[in-house]
C-alpha cells in the first residue's frame, strides 16, 4: 500500500485555524526545505510513500498555471523525484481537471464532500455523479485524499474540528501543539520520524 505525506499551510494568527493565504508563492524556500527534510527521512522507501506537495490550495483560486508552476519549484529545489510527487486540485482540492490542463501529468489528489451539493441534492446518487464528473478521464492518477461527511444526515462543524486538529502535532499517542511556523513543541521530531519508521518497516 501507500502512505500519503502532505504539507498544508497554518494560519497567520498562532492557535487559530483561520486566516490561511492558501497559496506558498511567498515561502517556496522554506516548503521547499521542508519537504527536502521529509525526502531525507522517507526516500528509501520509494514510492511506498508519496509526497502531496500542498493541501487545498486555496489561495490559487482559478489561477492554475501559476499554481503549477510554484509547485514544480518546491519540487525541484527541494529534489524530489516527480514520479512521488501529487498535486491538490485547485481550491479545497476540489478541481484537478483545471490542474491537468495546467500541464502537470503526474498524480493529482482530491476532496469531495456532500455538502458541496446544492442543499435538497445531497444524496447519494447525485454524490456520486459528481465525483465521476469530476474525476472524468483522471481517475487512474487519482488520490482521494479527503472524502464523505453526511451522507446519513449528519451535519457536522468544520470550523470547529480544523481548530481543534489543526494546531495540534501527533506522534503516536503524544501530542504538542504548535504548527510549522512557530514550532512550540519539545519533540525531537528527526527521532520521532525515525522511530516511526524503525517500527514500520518497508
Amino acid at each position: 500500500g501507500h502512505v500519503v505525506i502532505c504539507l498544508w499551510d497554518t494560519s497567520n494568527v498562532l492557535g487559530a485555524s483561520w486566516p490561511r493565504t492558501g497559496r506558498v508563492s511567498d515561502k517556496i524556500g522554506q516548503v521547499a526545505e521542508a519537504w527536502n527534510h521529509v525526502h531525507k527521512v522517507f526516500g528509501a522507501y520509494g514510492q511506498g510513500v508519496m509526497y502531496e506537495i500542498f493541501n487545498e490550495p486555496w489561495g490559487y483560486k482559478n489561477d492554475a498555471a501559476t499554481y503549477v508552476a510554484d509547485m514544480r519549484k518546491v519540487i525541484h529545489t527541494a529534489g524530489l523525484p516527480m514520479e512521488r510527487c501529487i498535486l491538490a486540485g485547485l481550491y479545497g482540492s476540489a478541481d484537478i481537471q483545471s490542474v491537468a490542463r495546467a500541464g502537470w501529468d503526474g498524480y493529482l489528489s482530491y476532496h469531495v464532500y456532500s455538502f458541496w451539493l446544492p442543499a435538497g441534492q445531497q444524496t447519494r446518487e447525485n454524490y456520486a455523479a459528481k465525483v465521476l464528473w469530476d474525476l472524468g478521464n483522471l481517475s487512474d492518477r487519482v488520490y482521494i485524499t479527503e472524502f464523505g461527511v453526511g451522507l446519513d444526515g449528519l451535519t457536522s462543524d468544520i470550523g470547529k474540528f480544523e481548530i481543534e486538529q489543526d494546531v495540534k502535532v501527533h506522534i503516536d499517542s503524544r501530542s504538542a501543539t504548535g504548527d510549522w511556523q512557530h514550532e512550540a513543541s519539545n519533540l525531537d521530531v528527526d527521532a520521532e520520524l525515525h522511530a516511526i519508521c524503525a517500527r514500520n518497516p518497508e
